[in-house]
């Protein structure tokens, strides 16, 4: 979803720009990950907004790795750590949210199963068709509905409504790249 608004409005590229510097794009994809590691923390402790705070910054080190390797040039190794990095920081921001004081622990681990899945299904189909799949409620859409409701839950009780709505998303997304690979096969 925000992939396809970005392509009209090139945000991304816009608050990449000033950072774009050839270094190994390896060594901000590390700092994002680290970066997860206190934002899971800290929704886990129920500290909503310095999460977000962490969570944002995670985001943007996602977005800068990516950009960084687009301009200097992606490596295998590279594209295969960035997925590593990127489902270890789902898998620790997502544990975080399911031990949340504010949402249900079952609703927490079944988003955290569906996510990985749609991550997977987009990545198989790059193993089986040499393309990514992006399409659905992806990576950068969790992570945006998931900053948006960790900071009202600050002030109004609604963590565990943007988990499941995070959730039927998800799904929806889930079922949608399911068929989409087997029809590409």
């Amino acid at each position: 979803m925000l992939d396809k608004i970005d392509k009209k409005l090139g945000f991304k590229e816009k608050i990449t720009k000033p950072f774009l510097k050839k270094i190994n794009p390896n060594y901000i994809s590390v700092i994002g990950l680290l970066l997860s590691i206190p934002a899971a923390y800290l929704i886990f402790r129920g500290f909503y907004l310095f999460a977000a705070v962490f969570l944002i910054l995670h985001c943007y080190c996602d977005i800068l790795d990516g950009a960084i390797a687009k301009k200097y040039g992606a490596t295998k190794k590279g594209d295969f750590l960035d997925h590593t990095f990127d489902r270890l920081s789902d898998t620790f921001i997502f544990l975080g949210v399911a031990f949340s004081p504010g949402v249900n622990l079952v609703l927490g681990f079944l988003t955290l199963i569906v996510i990985l899945l749609v991550s997977y299904l987009g990545t198989q189909a790059q193993a089986l068709t040499k393309k990514r799949l992006y399409s659905g409620f992806g990576r950068a859409d969790r992570f945006f509905f998931l900053f948006i409701f960790l900071i009202v839950s600050e002030f109004l009780f609604v963590l565990d409504f943007g988990i499941l709505l995070i959730l039927i998303l998800s799904l929806i997304s889930l079922v949608y790249r399911f068929f989409a690979v087997l029809k590409s096969l």
